[in-house]
Formats: C-alpha cells, sequence, structure tokens
C-alpha cells in the first residue's frame, strides 16, 4: 500500500479533478465523501460520463458522474 495517497473530494469539479491528475501524474485517483473512500476517478470517466455528454467541467462534480 502507498502511504500519503492522493485523493479528490466527490464534490470537486471535473476541471479540479484534471488538475490534481495532470499535476500530480495520477491517472485514479481515489474518491472520497467525509472520511470514506467511495471510489475512483479515471480520465475515462471524465470522458464518456461527462464530456461525450456535453457536461460542463467546471459545473460537473465527481459524485454527479458516479452513477451515469
Amino acid at each position: 500500500m502507498s502511504v500519503g495517497v492522493e485523493m479528490i473530494s466527490s464534490d470537486a469539479n471535473l476541471v479540479e479533478t484534471a488538475e490534481l491528475m495532470r499535476s500530480r501524474d495520477v491517472g485514479a485517483p481515489p474518491v472520497r465523501e467525509s472520511d470514506e473512500v467511495v471510489g475512483i476517478v479515471t480520465d475515462r470517466d471524465i470522458v464518456i460520463r461527462a464530456i461525450a455528454m456535453s457536461k460542463c467541467p467546471a459545473k460537473t462534480f465527481i459524485g454527479a458522474c458516479r452513477d451515469s
């Protein structure tokens, strides 16, 4: 296991998520709600569940893409 894993909050938007992935060179950061890990997000999630569905990246939150 890794120590100090970079996580993203489920209320982060897609732009913030993509910026974290680029700046930290992370391909699939864990998504957290409160103190609980609820999943991961990938670049494919961003493309397939948001961009391809014409959702605005600045107004679409990670938590909203989970069940799309």
